[in-house]
């Protein structure tokens, strides 16, 4: 019940909030239609499979995303933040590089002879798999699961080589484009317990030529800088008490509570 109240104080807030900053910067926020929890985390990759005259990669970040973190994709193995910007071969993967890393027959099913479990075409591919998330948290908004909590209850163990501790671990604070809205408080230190510096910069954040104000909505809305990942397979951005995490102690007039923190 709790939770039930919680997920609906978020939704007045983020409402709340959304028309507030439409009216102070005088154009509306166009947040997309969010799809169902088995299928958020899913992307099509059609780089190189119509070329082939074979049906595109369905690719499941949920399914993989409780054994291996971010990194061991996205830094280890060469896959670029952005869908379909790496050109993968099916002969690269036969010689154990980017999918054929793991599906080689010691880790997961070989790529060799398989070619319909990840060629299908089919967005929905995975959802008779999603019951094998049923004990994870969720998250507010579309029911995704909060994966970050996951974690710090020892509900997923997500495996990675080991590195160096991060020199950077501060919260960085990004004032929002409204003064009627409160900064982005961005933690360095929850980011690197799935990412390395190189996965965010240069490619998304080039903090040498972009500065906060060029970290606008609509931009993210758009797929860039943060909407990179809270768009298909984080948190997505409609979630905004996670980000503009100073409100999450804000009184609500319109129904006379306070938003508890996570």
């Amino acid at each position: 019940m709790l939770e039930k109240k919680f997920v609906l104080t978020s939704l007045i807030t983020c409402s709340l909030v959304l028309f507030l900053t439409d009216l102070s910067m005088g154009e509306g926020l166009n947040l997309p239609q969010l799809p169902p929890a088995y299928r958020y985390g899913n992307i099509v990759l059609d780089r190189n499979s119509a070329k082939s005259k074979r049906k595109p990669v369905v690719f499941s970040h949920w399914l993989h995303r409780r054994q291996f973190a971010c990194r061991v994709c996205h830094t280890d193995l060469g896959f670029s933040m952005k869908a379909g910007s790496t050109d993968i071969t099916e002969a690269e993967n036969r010689s154990g590089r980017f999918c054929g890393s793991c599906h080689n027959v010691r880790v997961s099913f070989t790529v060799r002879g398989n070619c319909k479990k990840c060629h299908s075409g089919n967005i929905d591919f995975s959802k008779p798999r999603f019951n094998e998330l049923a004990g994870l948290p969720r998250s507010g908004f579309a029911d995704v699961i909060d994966w970050v909590k996951a974690e710090e209850d020892k509900l997923i163990i997500p495996g990675a080589k080991s590195r160096e501790k991060m020199k950077f671990e501060k919260d960085i604070s990004l004032t929002s484009e409204s003064n009627l809205v409160s900064p982005v408080v961005f933690s360095h230190k929850i980011h690197c317990k799935q990412l390395d510096c190189s996965n965010c910069h240069p490619e998304i954040f080039i903090l040498n030529k972009k500065g906060p104000k060029d970290f606008t909505m609509k931009a993210m809305l758009s797929g860039e800088f943060c909407g990179t990942c809270h768009l298909n397979v984080a948190f997505p951005l409609h979630d905004c008490i996670l980000c503009h995490s100073v409100m999450n102690q804000v009184k609500l007039p319109i129904i006379g509570t306070t938003v508890p923190k996570s």
